[in-house]
């Protein structure tokens, strides 16, 4: 058990189309979408545990998957095979090879709402 906010890595796999969308509507409105079924999510431990409840409650146990990894900050994982790290003096995301600018929902999730420091 953990206190206060940290980052989880929410993933799943759902066989039915009709749950699928159900459960992405769901998701999408707390987490932050890297692929099609996997998320972001910054949650203290009951926020986390009421958005995998909720989850479980749509799914069939028996043939879908959930998964929920904690993970670091957002600018410290790998996106698009390089590492992430904010220069929030320009809104730019360097790497050891190169300087990337971040796409805007990547801007969000690591400067903020708006996407400025």
């Amino acid at each position: 058990m953990f206190h206060g906010k940290r980052w989880h890595l929410v993933c799943y796999d759902i066989s039915d189309q009709r749950r699928l969308q159900k459960i992405q509507r769901r998701v999408a409105k707390q987490a932050l979408a890297l692929q099609k079924s996997v998320y972001v999510l910054n949650a203290n431990q009951s926020e986390l545990n009421e958005i995998l409840n909720a989850i479980e409650s749509m799914m069939d146990t028996s043939r879908d998957d959930l998964r929920s990894y904690p993970v670091p900050h957002p600018s410290q994982m790998w996106f698009g095979g390089a590492m992430v790290d904010v220069m929030r003096t320009n809104g730019l995301a360097s790497t050891t090879q190169h300087i990337v600018k971040p796409d805007s929902w990547l801007r969000r999730l690591l400067l903020g709402k708006g996407g400025a420091a």
